[in-house]
């Protein structure tokens, strides 16, 4: 017959045992309640992205000069019933921007709870480069038309392009790059504001054509920044002493090294190698034969 302290023994084991399950349940209720708030919170969250927040109104609210309402909201691939919160307004602005060339800046805005907005900034030409037989109006560095007129209004780029896409920026070369981008960079360091012609094959031959009468004959790259800041000052010179319609070359090749002089002639300059040819030109050629 067990005695006493053994019965006691069983109960206290019991009891323990109770409570372990009990806190088992209570472990297993927590994961389940746990469980369930996530269902309810993802079911919230799938529910705002797909029921609330969606676009009432897609609107611009600036005009174009080119452009219609209607073809920006179209190029720019938002519609009615599109979500405020998935829609990506960025790769919305790049549609804009490549479908709508002249268009050189738009931003999209989400207004909550419906609405996306529109702006969108024109831009206009001012380079013109040499691609293949035909010519690219540009914005900078971005191509906004291919064109097969050539237009003296815009300074024009002589340089090898690799591939002109109305609507992208210019393609260049590594080599080519390199150079355009440390040419334009001295160009604007420099403070030359009426370079009407740019024009290079290599890295050791570059020429800049200044307000269509003075050829800067640049050569290569070394000392760069110097040359054309050297350039300015022969350029006011020159001015001074000759005249505002003076033509000349300015060689600026030999601002190397230690050396830091620069060489003028005056001269008609052989900018047609350079810049296309114009109707006028081509013209005036034809009345000289003419005559002959």
């Amino acid at each position: 017959m067990p005695d006493q302290n053994s019965r006691t023994v069983k109960k206290k084991t019991v009891k323990h045992k109770n409570k372990s399950r009990s806190k088992n349940r209570g472990g297993s209720n927590i994961l389940i309640y746990s469980f369930v708030i996530f269902i309810i919170v993802a079911i919230a969250i799938i529910s705002s992205l797909t029921v609330f927040f969606n676009a009432n109104i897609v609107t611009v609210t600036n005009k174009s000069s080119l452009y219609t309402a209607d073809q920006i909201i179209a190029a720019s691939g938002l519609d009615i019933g599109d979500s405020l919160i998935t829609s990506n307004a960025t790769q919305a602005e790049n549609r804009i921007e490549q479908q709508l060339p002249y268009i050189g800046k738009a931003t999209v805005k989400k207004k909550f709870p419906s609405t996306f907005e529109i702006t969108v900034k024109d831009v206009k030409p001012n380079r013109i480069y040499k691609a293949n037989n035909n010519y690219a109006l540009a914005y900078n560095d971005k191509i906004l038309e291919i064109t097969d007129k050539y237009d003296t209004e815009y300074a024009f780029y002589n340089i090898p392009l690799k591939e002109a896409i109305a609507g992208k920026n210019v393609s260049l070369e590594n080599e080519v790059r390199e150079v355009y981008d440390l040419l334009n960079n001295s160009i604007t360091k420099s403070g030359l504001k009426n370079i009407t012609a740019v024009s290079f094959t290599s890295a050791v031959d570059i020429k800049l054509i200044y307000d269509n009468r003075l050829l800067l004959n640049v050569g290569t790259t070394e000392n760069l920044d110097q040359k054309l800041k050297n350039a300015t000052s022969v350029i006011q010179s020159v001015t001074q002493k000759h005249g505002e319609f003076v033509e000349g070359t300015v060689n600026l090749k030999y601002l190397v090294d230690d050396n830091n002089e620069s060489y003028f002639t005056l001269e008609s300059i052989d900018r047609y190698g350079i810049l296309p040819e114009t109707k006028t030109q081509e013209n005036a050629k034809d009345d000289t034969k003419n005559l002959k």
